[in-house]
């Protein structure tokens, strides 16, 4: 199989991580989970780093993980951050790979209840949301959902508009999305 770069995004909790293992392990590649790069560079969990110190600091990790990756990595599956969408710096990383390395820009699209459900169940293991649900100050999954539903739309809609190609992933096994990928590429 021919070198192949693939860079997987889309909203927090889509499976990015877990299908890029799957899929990395299909296709004998390395996988990088940007969060954990992001982690190592900056000494702290990403949800610490954003609350403690901002956005803004937050993005420009990510964009200078987003440079790393460009410069050090000639094939691989990256799973990307779920709010890198609005961070035009690092989105221009991943574009400048897609025309100069051919590196595939895959969004893993699920159902906004699906995610929202999986948000809230992690968020109840941790004892809090991500930044931009609890700003919000949510009383009940009601409010949870109603707050989660503006980010959501946003978000697929910069997605659908950024990458090549979609894959709906409701209801399928990583195994099953990693060959969805596969023939989506070949």
């Amino acid at each position: 199989m021919q070198n192949k770069l693939i860079y997987l995004l889309g909203v927090k909790h889509s499976g990015k991580s877990t299908t890029g293992r799957e899929l990395a392990n299909l296709m004998n590649l390395p996988f990088i989970d940007m969060d954990t790069e992001i982690e190592k560079m900056t000494g702290m969990p990403v949800r610490r780093l954003f609350v403690e110190q901002g956005a803004e600091v937050f993005k420009q990790a990510e964009a200078a993980v987003c440079e790393e990756i460009s410069y050090g990595c000639s094939q691989g599956i990256i799973a990307t951050g779920g709010g890198i969408c609005s961070n035009p710096h690092a989105l221009a990383f991943l574009q400048k790979d897609a025309i100069k390395k051919k590196a595939h820009l895959v969004m893993l699209n699920l159902s906004e209840y699906e995610v929202c459900s999986r948000i809230i169940a992690v968020s109840k293991e941790r004892g809090s949301y991500p930044a931009y649900i609890a700003k919000g100050n949510p009383k009940n999954e009601e409010d949870v959902r109603r707050i989660f539903s503006s980010v959501y739309a946003e978000r697929t809609s910069s997605y659908k508009e950024f990458c090549q190609i979609i894959i709906e992933t409701d209801g399928k096994t990583p195994r099953e999305i990693s060959q969805e990928i596969l023939e989506a590429i070949n």
